[in-house]
């Protein structure tokens, strides 16, 4: 093993113990840090003391930064842009570790906590990996208890890199924070993107840019003028660096302007920095990564031997990266530093597995090599690739993978059909445990897009004879029945209003059939809380010649033992109308856990409901409904009621708001009656109305009947419940689901709809809806498991 050598410096004007003393601090700070094992750290391999020298030994790195910045070839795996990126994001959290370290026993061996710095952060003192930086000595830093003060004296330190703050206007050393290792990171970033995109010659003209005099007699380089603010010259660089809006390095850029703020009280903490970078380095490495995917497949597709196997790991990896754009500003997918680098060295398993594949460099035809290497048995690529695809998903948390295909199918537009069915035929034929979520969701919006895509294609097996239905009996405000005399159904009337009477009946029909196959897909999406729907019938009344269909719905398992026992619908237990003597711990309340838990539940519903393509427009606490039983599983209820449901898009007609009683008009957007078109906010709305009921565990109709509400305007009351009711949540379920619920009813999530097309608003709205909505109604539902 090479190692090399550290020798602490001897100065002949200092005694021996000072040596000593010197050598002792940054053995102290070099212990810690290896029990740490930072990848980015460099570790302490060993120490010792010959004739009064003191000595550390490391692993031994063949350049450090600051010859990096010099050579024209860029060193081992820094040809490609994205590990500049990577490097300077461990770089950042090597930093954030230094600044606050945090060990555990479990973890580390030890529980300690110190506050630390390194102050002397400059090229020299950065090793360079084939692949990151490593921060190297600390001879002036140090690791110091949690109590202790953050700030110490400045010591002469070299370089350009020092920070404004280091000296007044008399030149005397003032004392310093950690503040001054964020402003020469920004320094140091400032830089590595320069060379980056300009080379070594760009490194140096960006120096002799910053030359300018610091007072009379004395030039300097720094990166701050005599002011002690940033020079012109170091912003209009970075300004002229610029390039593509966006882009990765861009953003890298702008994280270098906030770390070089001359006030060190507004610089922000290594911790934010590193997040902030994060993202950035992500998109890069993912952009490279679909790059040389595209290439590998265009290529197998010209020779007409692309496996579907292949195609499919590559819309998964699309579907991942579209999860991390969503997530671009405020990164929460991969905040902890462990699991954002399990991520890179997935994503990097996969873009040397491509690399390899593809043998850039041989000498071989490439198309007849990647043909060879599809069917050559252990060298076929698609198992391996799909074991690092699976890698790569398997660190989402279930709720974020859920998110992410959700995504990937918004991003789908009419016209991916095509796409969509092959995904769909894939993994029906494949049956993979992996992608069985993924595979329900797709074969429900394939179906939905089949309705709009292929007029020609029906379910005639859902098309059930009138005399199969019979033993009506209408209970809570549902329909029942028996169907074929032995099974228990729900019933759910769909009748046909004049101004539809243009429809054709043949396409009338062809929309029943495929909307029953879409709902009796079997299995569905987890979240997806519908009843199986068995098929229709048609039915014409006789009195007044009216024309529809009924949907039949397999009723919740353990109803049906016998005799008949209806479902319990929210409507019934938010009127006090079931007995639930265990489960009420206070006078007409439900616990917190129960609200918590069925709020989530249906915040759930909604976004696996509109990721497969629909819009409920029904939605109120008479179509909730739980199996009947001893007791209520609060969060395993059943959304009905879509006798009103329908695709979303422009294309699809809008059946419009019913002649209901007072109180039901008031659970539907205010907007609805107005304009008589549905739009996406509008069922997030009535969920927000369905949440501050389940939150007072008390029914809209009762604000209603109230003398104040009786004659107030629909607009009117929806500003009663949001300024009067919404913010006493606070006190009853907590300020979180407080927000939850003013964020459906107060516009957060409604859009100009005049703005932009329409399919591009409702990505935009479904996006809001799971970050205030979906994802803090899933934090508070665990908290109180």
């Amino acid at each position: 093993m090479v190692v090399i050598r550290k020798t602490v410096k001897r100065r002949e004007t200092r005694p021996p113990e000072s040596h000593r003393g010197v050598f002792e601090k940054e053995m102290a700070t070099l212990r810690l840090l290896r029990t740490l094992s930072h990848p980015n750290i460099v570790p302490l391999l060993g120490s010792y003391t010959y004739d009064r020298q003191h000595n550390f030994l490391f692993p031994y790195f063949a350049i450090d930064l600051k010859t990096f910045l010099e050579q024209n070839a860029r060193f081992g795996e820094f040809r490609q842009d994205f590990t500049f990126y990577l490097a300077l994001c461990g770089l950042a959290s090597a930093l954030e570790h230094t600044h606050g370290l945090h060990l555990k026993a479990e973890e580390n061996g030890l529980d300690f906590d110190a506050i630390g710095y390194h102050h002397d952060l400059r090229p020299a003192n950065i090793l360079v990996s084939k692949s990151t930086f490593i921060l190297a000595d600390f001879g002036l830093g140090e690791l110091k208890p949690d109590a202790s003060r953050s700030d110490t004296p400045w010591k002469m330190g070299a370089g350009d890199y020092i920070a404004p703050e280091c000296r007044d206007a008399s030149l005397v050393h003032q004392r310093v924070g950690r503040a001054i290792d964020v402003w020469a990171f920004g320094c140091l970033t400032a830089e590595v993107m320069t060379y980056m995109r300009r080379g070594p010659a760009g490194v140096q003209k960006f120096r002799e840019s910053r030359l300018a005099d610091m007072r009379p007699g004395w030039q300097s380089t720094y990166f701050h003028d005599a002011s002690n603010e940033l020079k012109p010259s170091v912003r209009s660089w970075l300004e002229k660096l610029e390039s593509v809006p966006s882009s990765p390095a861009n953003q890298i850029i702008q994280i270098a302007f906030r770390t070089l703020e001359p006030n060190p009280d507004a610089r922000p903490r290594m911790s934010q920095i590193r997040r902030s970078l994060t993202i950035p380095a992500l998109r890069a490495l993912f952009s490279a990564v679909l790059e040389i995917f595209g290439k590998y497949m265009d290529i197998a597709e010209q020779r007409r031997s692309l496996p579907m196997q292949l195609w499919f790991e590559g819309e998964r990896i699309r579907a991942f990266d579209g999860a991390l754009s969503r997530d671009y500003d405020e990164p929460h997918i991969f905040k902890d530093f462990e699991r954002y680098s399990a991520c890179c060295k997935a994503i990097m398993a996969i873009f040397h597995r491509i690399e390899s594949a593809l043998d850039l460099s041989g000498t071989r035809n490439l198309g007849d090599l990647l043909v060879e290497r599809f069917h050559g048995g252990n060298d076929s690529p698609e198992a391996p690739i799909q074991i690092l695809v699976q890698n790569l998903w398997d660190l989402l948390p279930q709720a974020d993978t859920r998110r992410a295909q959700a995504a990937w199918f918004q991003s789908m537009k009419m016209d991916d059909m095509d796409r969509l069915k092959k995904i769909d035929t894939y993994l029906q034929s494949h049956r993979r445990e992996d992608s069985a979520e993924v595979g329900a969701r797709t074969h429900m919006r394939a179906i939905l897009l089949q309705m709009q895509n292929e007029p020609g294609t029906g379910a005639a097996e859902f098309f059930h004879p009138r005399q199969y239905l019979d033993a009506l009996k209408v209970v809570n405000g549902h329909t029942y029945g028996l169907f074929k005399r032995t099974q228990r159904v729900l019933v759910e009337q769909m009748y046909y209003r004049p101004e539809r009477d243009a429809v054709p009946s043949e396409e009338r029909l062809l929309i029943m059939q495929l909307r029953a196959k879409d709902f009796g897909t079997d299995p569905k999406p987890s979240g997806l809380r519908i009843l199986k729907c068995l098929g229709f019938v048609e039915q014409i009344e006789e009195k007044d010649g009216a024309h529809g269909y009924w949907f039949l719905y397999d009723l919740p398992h353990g109803v049906d033992d016998g005799v008949f026992n209806p479902p319990v619908t929210l409507r019934q237990l938010l009127l006090k109308e079931v007995e639930l003597p265990q489960e009420l711990i206070l006078a007409g309340q439900l616990p917190l856990r129960s609200k918590f838990q069925l709020a989530h539940s249906l915040a759930l519903f909604f976004e696996e409901f509109y990721s497969v393509g629909c819009l409920h427009e029904n939605f109120n606490p008479n179509n909730v409904i739980f199996a009947a039983g001893p007791t209520i599983s609060w969060s395993q209820p059943y959304v009905v009621g879509f006798h009103k449901s329908r695709p979303d898009g422009q294309t699809w007609s809008t059946e419009g708001p019913s002649d209901v009683t007072k109180w039901q008009e008031y659970g539907q957007h205010p907007d609805y009656r107005r304009k008589g078109r549905f739009v996406l906010e509008y069922d997030y709305y009535s969920l927000g109305l369905v949440l501050l009921q389940i939150a007072g565990w008390t029914p809209l109709e009762s604000w209603f009947r109230k003398t104040a509400c009786k004659s107030m305007a629909p607009e009117t009351f929806r500003e009663h419940l949001r300024d009067k009711y919404v913010p006493r949540l606070a006190a009853t379920v907590g300020e979180v689901y407080r927000d939850v619920v003013r964020t459906c009813l107060d516009g957060t999530l409604e859009q100009d709809r005049n703005s932009s097309p329409s399919k591009d608003l409702n990505k935009e709205v479904f996006h809001l809806f799971i970050e205030k909505v979906a994802k803090p109604l899933e934090v508070l539902s665990q908290l109180c498991i």
